[in-house]
């Protein structure tokens, strides 16, 4: 029963540290081998604690500790990230084809968790949300390249934490319950974390920028990637400028500079900062007709 499992994942994690303590490696590193060979759900990994704890051994000194940790983790994530198979070459003779047992197929996550009743409304919904959450960060773990991400910047992440972090958060701030808003939410985290055009805020996310309880809080406008925000605020700055009449458009646009005097004193407000056009409207031995404007007041006056 997944009630059994539960209890199997807090067990390990007792059984590790107490090796750990010890300092007995070999056995420390045949025991984290063996956690491949039971099936047990993300949220029973992140409630017992196994998969937060086997994530720092992956830093250990001892090279088969470390190594079985990264094998373990790897094992994990390749049950949320699942690869198509290759197709098989059309070109290869059936002559020469190399007869290969068939890859050993991953063990299933369990669909139920310990710490939801089997027969609770909201049990599926919480473990899909849980499941394609890690999938969104296990492959920035797997593929941090293409992230652009180093090894040190991924190294101990657990993207199966990360996401019952998340979901944690979404149940605490929306409410215990499975309804509507947290559909609604989990929607709009799965979408802009999924967003090829906007991979800032999933790296941030596993970097740890951005805190789980802060990622909740953030609106799809905050969760947007840089470029959208940055055209988002000139939209809204071309919207304000036209509303604006001629004075305050030339105040609103000489904001940040100071302007020099002009040639010319406003006769209303005495201001220099006046600018000034010319313009034949007489005969060509007539001198020409000068029109002035005031940006202070916006007093506009003409002279010959």
């Amino acid at each position: 029963s997944r009630g059994a499992m539960g209890e199997v994942a807090k067990e390990l994690v007792v059984k590790i540290s107490h090796l750990q303590q010890k300092g007995e490696l070999g056995p420390l590193a045949d025991l984290v081998s063996s956690l491949a060979e039971h099936s047990f759900t993300p949220d029973e990994l992140i409630t017992s604690g196994l998969s937060k704890l086997v994530g720092k051994l992956r830093k250990h000194e001892d090279a088969r500790v470390k190594g079985a940790a990264a094998e373990w983790v790897s094992h994990c994530a390749a049950l949320c990230v699942v690869k198509p198979a290759a197709k098989p070459s059309a070109a290869a003779s059936p002559a020469h084809k190399v007869e290969a047992s068939p890859p050993k197929p991953p063990t299933p996550v369990a669909p139920q968790s310990s710490s939801i009743p089997p027969n609770a409304p909201d049990a599926d919904m919480r473990n899909t949300a849980l499941r394609k959450l890690g999938e969104i960060f296990g492959k920035v773990v797997t593929d941090y390249a293409t992230f652009k991400l180093s090894v040190d910047e991924v190294e101990g992440v657990d993207p199966l934490a990360i996401a019952g972090e998340i979901e944690a958060c979404m149940r605490e701030k929306l409410g215990s319950g499975v309804d509507s808003k947290y559909k609604n939410k989990l929607r709009s985290l799965l979408f802009n974390l999924k967003d090829e055009k906007n991979t800032e805020l999933v790296t941030r996310v596993v970097c740890g920028s951005i805190t789980a309880e802060k990622l909740v809080s953030m609106d799809p406008k905050e969760m947007a990637s840089s470029d959208t925000k940055r055209w988002r605020e000139q939209v809204a700055e071309y919207k304000k400028m036209e509303l604006m009449d001629n004075l305050s458009y030339q105040r609103y646009a000489h904001r940040d500079r100071e302007l020099p005097d002009g040639l010319f004193e406003c006769p209303k407000c005495k201001s220099k900062k006046t600018q000034y056009s010319e313009k034949q409207t007489r005969s060509a031995d007539e001198p020409t007709t000068k029109f002035c404007h005031c940006i202070n007041c916006d007093y506009r006056w003409k002279f010959c």
